[in-house]
Protein backbone atom coordinates (compact mmCIF):
# COMPACT_ATOMS: atom_id res chain seq x y z
CA UNK A 1 0.00 0.00 0.00
CA UNK A 2 2.75 2.43 0.86
CA UNK A 3 4.58 1.94 -2.44
CA UNK A 4 1.28 2.41 -4.34
CA UNK A 5 0.62 5.63 -2.49
CA UNK A 6 4.19 6.87 -2.96
CA UNK A 7 4.12 6.26 -6.71
CA UNK A 8 0.73 7.88 -7.18
CA UNK A 9 -0.83 4.69 -8.48
CA UNK A 10 -4.40 5.42 -7.42
CA UNK A 11 -5.93 2.55 -9.36
CA UNK A 12 -3.59 0.02 -7.75
CA UNK A 13 -4.27 1.50 -4.34
CA UNK A 14 -8.02 1.26 -4.93
CA UNK A 15 -7.64 -2.45 -5.76
CA UNK A 16 -5.52 -3.04 -2.66
CA UNK A 17 -8.11 -1.24 -0.56
CA UNK A 18 -10.84 -3.46 -2.02
CA UNK A 19 -8.88 -6.63 -1.26
CA UNK A 20 -8.15 -5.43 2.28
CA UNK A 21 -11.87 -4.73 2.71
CA UNK A 22 -12.74 -8.26 1.58
CA UNK A 23 -10.20 -9.73 3.99
CA UNK A 24 -11.57 -7.56 6.80
CA UNK A 25 -15.10 -8.77 6.02
CA UNK A 26 -13.96 -12.39 6.11
CA UNK A 27 -11.83 -12.25 9.25
CA UNK A 28 -13.24 -9.26 11.10
CA UNK A 29 -11.38 -6.12 12.00
CA UNK A 30 -10.51 -3.15 9.85
CA UNK A 31 -9.19 -2.99 6.31
CA UNK A 32 -6.00 -1.44 7.68
CA UNK A 33 -5.43 -4.49 9.88
CA UNK A 34 -6.32 -6.96 7.09
CA UNK A 35 -2.73 -8.05 6.28
CA UNK A 36 -2.11 -8.87 9.94
CA UNK A 37 -5.49 -10.63 10.22
CA UNK A 38 -4.66 -12.77 7.21
CA UNK A 39 -1.20 -13.59 8.58
CA UNK A 40 -2.73 -14.67 11.92
CA UNK A 41 -5.22 -16.89 10.10
CA UNK A 42 -2.44 -18.47 8.04
CA UNK A 43 -0.48 -19.31 11.20
CA UNK A 44 -3.58 -20.58 13.01
CA UNK A 45 -4.47 -22.78 10.04
CA UNK A 46 -1.01 -24.34 10.25
CA UNK A 47 -0.03 -23.41 6.71
CA UNK A 48 3.73 -23.73 6.23
CA UNK A 49 5.91 -20.72 5.56
CA UNK A 50 8.39 -20.60 2.71
CA UNK A 51 11.24 -21.87 4.90
CA UNK A 52 9.23 -24.97 5.82
CA UNK A 53 8.58 -25.46 2.10
CA UNK A 54 12.30 -25.47 1.37
CA UNK A 55 13.17 -21.87 0.49
CA UNK A 56 16.18 -20.88 2.59
CA UNK A 57 16.46 -17.23 3.65
CA UNK A 58 19.89 -17.20 1.98
CA UNK A 59 18.09 -17.67 -1.35
CA UNK A 60 15.72 -14.71 -0.97
CA UNK A 61 17.95 -12.25 -2.86
CA UNK A 62 18.33 -14.65 -5.79
CA UNK A 63 14.59 -15.34 -5.92
CA UNK A 64 13.82 -11.61 -5.74
CA UNK A 65 16.29 -10.89 -8.55
CA UNK A 66 14.71 -13.60 -10.71
CA UNK A 67 11.25 -12.21 -9.99
CA UNK A 68 12.31 -8.74 -11.07
CA UNK A 69 13.52 -10.19 -14.38
CA UNK A 70 10.30 -12.13 -15.01
CA UNK A 71 7.81 -10.99 -17.62
CA UNK A 72 4.97 -10.97 -15.09
CA UNK A 73 6.60 -8.12 -13.15
CA UNK A 74 6.38 -5.89 -16.22
CA UNK A 75 2.60 -5.67 -15.77
CA UNK A 76 2.75 -4.87 -12.07
CA UNK A 77 0.93 -1.56 -11.51
CA UNK A 78 3.35 -0.66 -8.71
CA UNK A 79 7.08 -0.88 -9.32
CA UNK A 80 8.82 -2.99 -6.71
CA UNK A 81 12.44 -2.97 -5.70
CA UNK A 82 14.50 -6.04 -4.89
CA UNK A 83 14.43 -5.04 -1.21
CA UNK A 84 10.60 -4.96 -1.35
CA UNK A 85 10.50 -8.50 -2.70
CA UNK A 86 13.04 -9.73 -0.16
CA UNK A 87 10.85 -8.27 2.62
CA UNK A 88 7.81 -10.09 1.22
CA UNK A 89 9.75 -13.35 1.07
CA UNK A 90 11.00 -12.86 4.62
CA UNK A 91 7.47 -12.21 5.88
CA UNK A 92 6.19 -15.30 4.08
CA UNK A 93 8.98 -17.46 5.47
CA UNK A 94 7.78 -17.57 9.08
Amino acid sequence: RTRARDTGKGQALARLDKVCGLIADAFGGSAEAAPDSLARWIRAAGLPGLTEQGLAPADHAEVARAALDSSSMKGNPVPLLQDDLIAVLAAASA
